[in-house]
């Protein structure tokens, strides 16, 4: 998965994993969270710093890919790679590990 995704009206959205950690960032723990969410929390629960650290990556990567877009004269539907998110599935995966009993 990277980075971009083909957006309403040609316009670039960001990965699925960026977009959970941005929903979980600006919203309450009251609100329903879906798995991908639920797995943000609990890392923002429990790491606050590296939470902070890895949505800011990805943030820059995808700012990074919207910039190398325009700049290559990307197609629409065209995605851009991010070495962030390898990264995020990873810790991802490691935090899953950990919340099995």
């Amino acid at each position: 998965m990277g980075v971009l995704m083909a957006g309403v009206k040609g316009q670039k959205r960001a990965s699925r994993v960026l977009r959970d950690m941005r929903w979980v960032y600006d919203h309450p723990k009251e609100e329903p969270d879906t798995p991908g969410r639920g797995l943000c929390r609990r890392l923002l629960d429990k790491d606050p710093e590296r939470f902070l650290a890895r949505l800011t990556q990805l943030e820059s990567g995808h700012q990074a890919a919207k910039g190398a877009g325009r700049a290559s004269g990307e197609k629409e539907g065209e995605r851009g790679k991010d070495e962030g998110e390898g990264r995020l599935l990873e810790l991802i995966d490691r935090l899953l590990e950990d919340c099995q009993p």
